[in-house]
């Protein structure tokens, strides 16, 4: 296999390597106890208004505060005034776009408008000793002595307040001291990267308990303010797909390494959904999809399908999702775009990177569901051997691939600057050079999800051969990128007329299409059920050439907002289908109370019809006054003349029902005397069977068939004819349709 293996002996660098940069000392969020670090330096001890966790945790160490007037001004990178400018208003585009290695404290996540970052959490970090001055934490009886890891929570703190998503991973590694929180089966090798836990003996298995728990204590704390610190992301190990280094079990075996790996997932996700149940939590899969690294390690497709149900035979229909490791299927080359053989878009492909990136979402969606979330938590294009372009062109195709595609949910690349150790195996993953200096990527990463994108990736496309992103990216829309937060009326009306372009256009509106139906809107110069008829009867959406039943899904989707119940789209469909129109049909969902609460939720008047002429000639004529009277026409153009009605017949016979003209039974009748009926010269057997069919709604039995053809030539067809029209069976037909 032509594959360049570089990043699977990186092993004993990588730990280090994609850590947020740490420009702070360590941060502390319990309330009661706290760390006190010898060493610290004041002069950078981020300013704390007064009464905050953090401010309680300083005061405890001895630190003096500063003013909280110069907290108002600068909050740790972030103006406390922009902060409330933000929250104040909701909505508009927010970047999947994410990166590790930057610094909040220096502007670089800033300045790049990263959303996205990454925190890899050696567990050995966390645990010390009481010599140590660390936190004294209580679980089930004991104390134990933990560390809050250099940073951590004041860098997630600041990261929070600048509305960026922290992952953070969660990696042991070997340790000699507690080597015995290695699973036993892996505790034969030291010089692995990363290991599987012991969650078999239970003084260990109580250790990584009390360490969970007291994560999840410390990182679940969406309170605005101060008292803010939230994880959003758990990530279970790195590529444990790869489990003869980087997540070491000591055995390749696929039952084995699966058990493991659901056993210590279900384990985190169990305890962190104790303290916020908005927490994710993610297994971490590599790039190898069907390709197993020579015999090395377990194809992430089969990982997933037997982690899949392992987990589900443990917990049926817990909440599980997917890290994913996008790299190119050989690393040193950046023209991810290009298959080299490796990347097809079949679901056998070898690898998976932004070339076929469909193949991995596709399938998650299909077979596991798309509540299973994925987020592209690491991956980097070299800038070596003059692949400066290139690296920039892969950096803006993966995360067009990522943004646009609804089953991703954060592209995280590595990195701002270049590690020395990949550098010299010849990745060189950075946006920076090591004198500081930007490369291409730079300012492809700053500006590819901001209204400048076209003029800083038009350089990639040519480097890719390209004309334009449509050619590459599906369901590509820059318009996106121009959204603006709003008001929480302005935003709640947006999102009802993106539901109404999504479901019954099924397109993505411009942003001027929803500017200008939200105005109205907001202004109350037109209502929700006014609107929807002008989206649903619009020629964009007539030009679809719907079918009945794809109609009535759309009613559904768009004005109820739930899928169709198949009894109740049934119904709906054999109204279509037996000629009222679609605007009667229509109001029903326009004029529902579902749809009335759907309009309020969203700040705007429902309405009605009284003021659309079209709308009201249509719901006056005779076939659109009562289903019943129109489905039992339809039912006689069927059974009696054997073929589809005609409108103009369908409304001339409705009218004789409703005015009085004629009774139901008359106008049965009158489809038997019809000369197109008469024209059809029916022997006695056939004409029988004919009336079987359209009054006792049955096919004829011989017994009885026999006897009423014997009367039709003893007594005549007028005399039979009301035999069967007057019969206890036809009684019920008419009664099934509202009639007598």
């Amino acid at each position: 296999m032509k594959r360049n293996l570089g990043k699977k002996v990186l092993g004993v660098v990588l730990a280090g390597v994609m850590t947020l940069s740490m420009a702070v000392p360590a941060g502390v969020l319990q309330e009661t106890v706290v760390m006190a670090a010898e060493n610290e330096t004041e002069s950078i001890v981020p300013v704390m208004p007064e009464g905050s966790a953090l401010h309680q945790n300083r005061v405890d160490e001895g630190v003096v505060l500063e003013d909280k007037e110069d907290y108002e001004q600068d909050s740790l990178g972030i103006p406390s005034f922009e902060v409330r400018e933000k929250q104040a208003m909701i909505g508009g585009f927010r970047s999947k776009k994410g990166l590790q290695g930057a610094n909040l404290y220096e502007g670089e996540y800033q300045d790049l408008g990263v959303t996205q970052a990454l925190y890899n959490c050696n567990i050995f970090d966390i645990i010390g000793t009481k010599e140590d001055h660390w936190v004294e934490y209580s679980y089930n009886g004991k104390t134990y002595y933990f560390n809050y890891i250099m940073g951590l929570s004041t860098e997630t703190h600041a990261m929070n307040e600048a509305g960026i998503d922290i992952s953070v991973v969660l990696l042991l590694p070997y340790n000699a001291k507690y080597a015995n929180m290695i699973y036993s089966g892996a505790r034969g090798k030291t010089d692995k990267t990363y290991y599987a836990w012991n969650l078999d003996d239970p003084d260990t298995r109580e250790l990584f308990e009390a360490i969970l728990n007291f994560l999840g204590e410390t990182y679940s704390r969406e309170a605005e303010g101060w008292n803010q610190c939230y994880v959003k992301n758990w990530i279970v190990g790195n590529e444990v797909n790869m489990p003869n280094h980087w997540n070491y079990t000591g055995t390749t075996d696929l039952d084995k390494n699966v058990e493991l790996c659901a056993r210590q997932f279900k384990f985190v996700n169990d305890i962190m959904k104790k303290y916020n149940k908005n927490m994710k939590t993610y297994i971490s899969i590599e790039h190898s999809w069907t390709h197993n690294d020579e015999g090395r390690g377990i194809a992430g497709k089969t990982f997933l399908d037997a982690f899949n149900k392992k987990i589900n035979e443990m917990e049926n229909g817990i909440d599980w999702n997917i890290a994913y490791h996008a790299y190119p299927a050989i690393m040193t080359n950046s023209d991810i775009w290009s298959s080299n053989g490796y990347t097809t878009d079949s679901v056998n492909t070898d690898f998976i990177s932004a070339k076929n990136l469909n193949v991995l979402t596709d399938y998650v969606k299909q077979n596991f569901g798309e509540d299973v979330r994925i987020i592209l938590s690491e991956q980097g294009f070299t800038a070596s051997n003059g692949q400066e372009e290139k690296q920039a062109a892969a950096l803006a195709y993966t995360y067009y691939k990522a943004e646009f595609n609804d089953m991703i949910d954060a592209v995280i690349f590595r990195s701002l600057h270049d590690n020395a150790a990949e550098a010299a195996q010849g990745f060189r993953f950075g946006l920076l050079k090591d004198n500081g200096s930007k490369r291409v990527s730079y300012d492809v990463f700053k500006y590819m999800d901001t209204d400048k994108w076209q003029e800083y990736t038009a350089r990639c496309l040519s480097t890719m051969g390209k004309g334009s992103w449509n050619e590459v990216i599906p369901g590509f829309n820059p318009e996106k990128f121009l959204e603006e937060p709003v008001d929480e009326v302005t935003y709640q009306i947006n999102q009802f007329v993106k539901r109404l372009y999504q479901n019954v256009l099924n397109r993505v509106p411009a942003k001027e299409e929803v500017n200008g139906w939200t105005e109205t809107l907001k202004n109350h110069e037109d209502t929700g059920a006014n609107v929807g008829y002008g989206f649903v009867f619009s020629k964009e959406c007539v030009g679809r050439n719907l079918s009945n039943e794809e109609f009535v899904d759309i009613l559904y989707r768009t004005f109820l907002n739930r899928e169709p119940d198949s009894v109740g789209r049934d119904a709906w469909v054999e109204q279509l289908n037996c000629g009222i129109d679609r605007e009667k049909v229509f109001s029903g969902f326009a004029l529902s109370n579902e749809f009335k609460g759907i309009c309020e939720s969203y700040g705007i008047d429902v309405g009605d019809f009284s003021e659309n002429p079209t709308m009201l000639a249509v719901m006056d004529l005779y076939r659109n006054q009562n289903e019943g009277v129109t489905m039992f026409v339809a039912r006689c153009y069927t059974k009696a003349l054997n073929r589809d009605f005609d409108t103009d017949g369908l409304e001339n016979w409705c009218r004789e029902i409703l005015t009085g003209g004629n009774t139901p039974i008359g106008v049965a009748q009158g489809f038997i005397f019809s000369p197109e009926f008469e024209e059809k010269k029916l022997s006695d057997e056939e004409y029988a069977k004919v009336l079987y069919r359209t009054f006792l709604g049955r096919e004829a039995d011989e017994e009885g068939l026999a006897g009423w053809v014997e009367s039709l030539k003893t007594e005549g067809r007028d005399v039979v004819l009301d035999g069967f029209a007057y019969s206890a069976e036809f009684t019920e037909i008419l009664e099934s349709f509202g009639l007598n």
